[in-house]
C-alpha cells in the first residue's frame, strides 16, 4: 500500500512540474497607430487623421478615419517585412472604423503603416508593429 501511495505522489508531483514549466501558446501583441501629426501639416491635413488598430487575438485590423475632409485613410499591411495588402477605410469620420479579419501563423510580425491619401499622395505615414 506503501508503494502506491508513493507512486501515486511521484506522479502528482511530476504533473505539477510539468504544468508549472509547460509554455502556454504565446500571446501576441496588439497595437493602435495614428496618421503622424507632423508630415500630416505638411500636405494639409488636421492632426490625428486617421488611425489603425491592430487586434492580435483573430488578427483584426479596424481602419478608421477621423476628419471629413474628403481624403481617404488607407493602411500598408507587412507580414515578417513582406507587403501583404493595402487596407482603407470605407466609412466617415461619424462611422465606425471599417474591420478586416485576417489569419496569419501564430508569432509572425505584423507592420501596419497608416497614412491619408491625399490627392493620391502618401501624407501622415506612421507605422508599428506587434506579433500575431
Amino acid at each position: 500500500m506503501k508503494v502506491l501511495a508513493r507512486s501515486a505522489a511521484v506522479a502528482a508531483a511530476a504533473t505539477a512540474l510539468i504544468a508549472t514549466t509547460t509554455p502556454l501558446a504565446a500571446a501576441g501583441s496588439g497595437f493602435e497607430v495614428w496618421t503622424d501629426a507632423e508630415s500630416s501639416r505638411e500636405c494639409g491635413v488636421a492632426n490625428e487623421a486617421g488611425s489603425a488598430k491592430f487586434v492580435d487575438d483573430g488578427e483584426h485590423f479596424y481602419i478608421d478615419d477621423r476628419r471629413s475632409d474628403g481624403h481617404s485613410v488607407r493602411a500598408h499591411v507587412y507580414v515578417n517585412g513582406d507587403f501583404k495588402e493595402t487596407l482603407k477605410s470605407t466609412g466617415t469620420s461619424s462611422s465606425p472604423a471599417t474591420h478586416y479579419n485576417r489569419s496569419y501563423p501564430e508569432g509572425a510580425k505584423v507592420t501596419v503603416g497608416v497614412y491619408v491619401s491625399y490627392y493620391n499622395q502618401v501624407c501622415g505615414y506612421d507605422e508599428e508593429s506587434g506579433t500575431a
